[in-house]
């Protein structure tokens, strides 16, 4: 679950965001001074399971989980913040009530943090639930 949940985020913003470079979990990232980027984390705050039932000779149990995506926007000072608007913007666009199979993600807001002594940032936070099967 955890894998397909973070293979299916990280494939929709491969293909549908080309403004930034992107920093994700556990991939080599070197940033760039004065080039905006924005990182993706994935949190699951609550599983549970019910029953387990035979499909096709193989064991199953039904998985519910939900969670949260934040998106880090991270904009240079100098750029300004209409650019970081404007990328939190389409940030919601794609990620809004988007579905992959049992991944449902609910609607994003987003949350001014404030200047860091290089950029702005804001975060893009989006809900999702989980509601899909795995072997055990």
């Amino acid at each position: 679950m955890d894998i397909f949940i973070e293979n299916s985020i990280k494939d929709r913003l491969k293909k549908k965001w080309t403004e930034t470079p992107v920093e994700f979990e556990n991939e080599l990232f070197t940033r760039k001074s004065g080039v905006a980027y924005i990182r993706p984390q994935i949190e699951i705050s609550s599983t549970q399971s019910a029953g387990i039932f035979k499909q096709e000779g193989v064991s199953r149990r039904k998985v519910n989980a939900t969670g949260f995506i934040l998106i880090s926007v991270f904009v240079p000072l100098k750029e300004g913040t209409a650019r970081i608007s404007r990328f939190c913007e389409e940030l919601k666009n794609i990620m809004s009530f988007w579905t992959n199979g049992p991944l449902e993600c609910g609607k994003g807001i987003t949350k001014r943090i404030g200047k860091r002594p290089e950029w702005y940032q804001r975060n893009v936070v989006i809900d999702f639930n989980y509601q899909g099967c795995e072997e055990v």
